[in-house]
């Protein structure tokens, strides 16, 4: 008995001594949000690794001291926060919103002077408004706010200031030319950020982000070799047609907007549901416009009411990127870029730079004629050598692949691998290659072209295989450099 009991008092002990260790060495109170799992500490001790600082920033995206994140990525995380979706959840972000913010669903007054809405915000009452119509409202001086006052907001707004350098006069004198307002300047801003290589998640590209219908209808090309969404020059000339149709349609720049966003068919279907053509009215009906679509008008006047007020920003000693300037030049055939660039004198970036829309490094095969923008004063240098590039569009070809006929086929007609048949034409997997598709091909004589496939079909029957007539002749051709 007397065994059991100290067996039983010296387990006793034993647990008490470990719970007093755990709280003795038990570190501070977690300062970081429940469920979010705090970063490992990093022990006395620990070897510090010299890591490629390089290969780091290209694996992350940016540098290791940075944070990788796109401007309309930032922003939106400020929208969540100061304009929570319907149905958001409390438990999501316990930061503690903006001061102006509403209660979600609750409707947001239009008022006079936007110092109604923020008293400790006298200033917006002196800023110089844009050449669009101006509603006050909660979101719009949220915004204004944000980008004044948050760090995050001054950022993004500083990227875009820069970045509208490239393109600012070339989209003001088409929007002059077609008696538009001047500050849809700003919805490129919105749109992409001035950058005529950004693609949305839901396949929208270009400057002002024209999805692949839109883009057909307002007369712009995609295809294999070409997408003139790209096009910053080709695209805004369509979109001052765009801005027009729907300022005709809606006679309202604000509904004009939105239905720029949400798309027209579906502003239409609001409107008639809703039976009023008010957009502010539209945004406090549940599901009449979709949320984003209710803070897209304020954003754009947003920023189009910065750059009317850079001093007050503190945004007038920005230096903005300087504007792109280019000359045009014809090119008998399909050329590579990186031929044009070495008769032009320039690297070859900056013909890609020039013309975003060509998508596989060089002009459309099967187009003699084709223009290229050349940078400004190299247009005399690059047609005056471009007889050096003879050979290269004197050895190539554009071929049509048939429906049914495979990469394969291609590479055997012509004699070269396909390997080399995919590099020429910048293709990765097969499945880019179907019926009615131009390849850049070696250019051969009809007769060598028969003799190649006269050639492989005896060997594919020499192999003991019978090809019938109709089927796609597969032959797999060795690997050639040369």
């Amino acid at each position: 008995m007397r065994d059991d009991f100290f067996r039983a008092a010296l387990g006793v002990g034993l647990v008490l001594w470990i719970c007093v260790c755990a709280v003795a060495h038990a570190d501070p109170a977690d300062p970081v949000h429940a469920g979010v799992q705090a970063a490992p500490p990093v022990r006395a001790g620990e070897p510090v690794l010299r890591q490629e600082l390089d290969g780091r920033r290209s694996i992350r995206g940016c540098a290791i001291d940075e944070r990788c994140a796109r401007a309309g990525d930032v922003l939106r995380e400020f929208e969540v926060e100061a304009f929570p979706p319907p149905g958001a959840s409390p438990w999501i972000d316990e930061r503690t919103p903006p001061p102006s913010r509403l209660e979600p669903g609750a409707p947001r007054p239009i008022v006079k002077r936007p110092s109604e809405l923020r008293p400790d915000a006298p200033w917006l009452d002196q800023l110089e408004l844009p050449d669009l119509p101006v509603k006050w409202s909660q979101t719009l001086v949220d915004y204004l706010v944000f980008y004044k006052d948050d760090p995050r907001g001054r950022a993004i707004m500083q990227s875009w200031l820069v970045a509208q350098g490239r393109f600012r006069d070339l989209i003001l004198s088409h929007l002059r030319k077609a008696h538009l307002p001047e500050d849809l300047l700003y919805v490129a801003m919105i749109e992409s950020g001035y950058d005529p290589d950004d693609v949305s998640s839901a396949g929208a590209l270009g400057l002002w982000q024209f999805m692949p219908e839109g883009g057909r209808i307002y007369g712009l090309r995609a295809d294999r070799w070409i997408d003139e969404r790209r096009d910053p020059l080709r695209s805004t000339i369509a979109q001052m047609d765009y801005f027009a149709d729907l300022h005709q349609r809606f006679a309202d720049w604000h509904i004009a907007l939105a239905a720029f966003n949400m798309g027209y068919g579906a502003m239409l279907r609001s409107i008639a549901r809703y039976n009023t053509n008010d957009f502010y009215r539209l945004c406090q009906y549940e599901n009449a416009i979709p949320w984003e679509t209710c803070l897209y008008t304020p954003k754009v006047l947003a920023a189009a009411i910065v750059g009317h007020n850079r001093a007050r920003y503190g945004f007038d000693k920005l230096v903005a990127a300087p504007a792109e300037a280019w000359e045009e030049v014809a090119v008998p055939a399909s050329v590579s870029l990186a031929a044009i660039a070495r008769v032009a004198g320039v690297a070859e970036a900056d013909i890609k730079r020039l013309n975003p829309q060509l998508r596989h490094g060089r002009t459309p095969p099967g187009e003699p004629g084709y223009v290229v923008r050349v940078p400004a004063g190299t247009r005399a240098e690059t047609q005056r050598r471009l007889v050096e590039l003879e050979s290269d569009w004197k050895s190539y070809d554009a071929y049509v692949i048939a429906h049914g006929e495979r990469f394969e086929d291609v590479a055997t007609t012509f004699g070269i691998s396909v390997a080399q048949l995919r590099k020429l034409n910048d293709v990765t997997r097969d499945a880019e290659i179907e019926g009615g598709t131009v390849l850049v091909v070696p250019r051969i004589s009809d007769e060598q072209r028969a003799r190649n496939r006269a050639r492989a079909k005896a060997n594919l029957h020499a192999s003991g295989l019978d090809q019938k007539d109709g089927e796609p002749l597969i032959v797999a051709v060795p690997d050639k450099t040369a």
